[in-house]
């Protein structure tokens, strides 16, 4: 018989369940046995309860919370390593072996995590590992690397011994004269460009790219 209009006898909730043919009906709330009967609902027998509601939208919530937190994390992460400093640059230096005269303030590049960057040397340690600083970033970046992942800038490899006088103002500087040039402490053989009319030298580094020419002061120069 269909029953559709059977309701729980123990706690009065709707059997709206199709023809049972014999079998028990079990109520979904208080777990109930029926036999396919007309039941019928007691007059002081409380409402039916309501359904408890289901837990899956809490948990989908919080998914979408813990989500959330890692695609910030993943962005924070992104300024911090990309935004932070200089942009990788393509390697263009000579490789170093431990044999390769380094001294501190020397320009390099270096490699980490595939990538090459520009970076100076801090420091050399008498295990062969430099000490690197890596150009545009904070000193929390610095660290020790292995020369395997150091190259030296092209033509940069040689810094020398300073030697003469330093430049004043009344040291007579010509387009094309010899000189010394201190670079982050550490001094390089380049060649006088030109002479501003406020004392500064435009400068080029001997055996580097014009892209490093610069104009500096000339307590950074020296005549051999």
């Amino acid at each position: 018989m269909p029953l559709e209009d059977l309701s729980c006898a123990g706690c009065g909730a709707p059997l709206r369940t199709a023809d049972a043919q014999g079998r028990a009906i079990v109520c979904p709330y208080c777990q109930r046995e029926h036999v396919p009967e007309r039941s019928v609902r007691p007059a002081d027998a409380p409402p039916p309860p309501k359904k408890a509601a289901s837990g899956g939208s809490g948990v989908n919530k919080g998914a979408i919370g813990v989500l959330a937190g890692l695609v910030l994390a993943g962005v924070i992460a992104a300024i911090v390593m990309v935004g932070g400093g200089a942009s990788p640059v393509e390697p263009s230096g000579r490789a170093v072996d431990h044999s390769t005269p380094l001294a501190a303030g020397q320009p390099v590049q270096v490699e980490w995590s595939g990538s090459w960057y520009e970076a100076h040397i801090r420091a050399l340690h008498p295990d062969g590992r430099v000490r690197v600083h890596y150009e545009g970033w904070d000193d929390t970046y610095d660290e020790d690397v292995s020369r395997d992942r150091v190259l030296l800038r092209p033509g940069g490899e040689q810094a020398v011994q300073p030697t003469g006088a330093v430049a004043t103002g009344e040291t007579e500087l010509t387009p094309g004269q010899r000189i010394q040039i201190e670079w982050l402490g550490t001094w390089y053989e380049g060649s006088v460009l030109d002479v501003h009319p406020d004392g500064r030298v435009r400068v080029h580094y001997e055996g580097w790219d014009e892209t490093y020419d610069e104009d500096v002061p000339r307590e950074r120069v020296r005549v051999p």
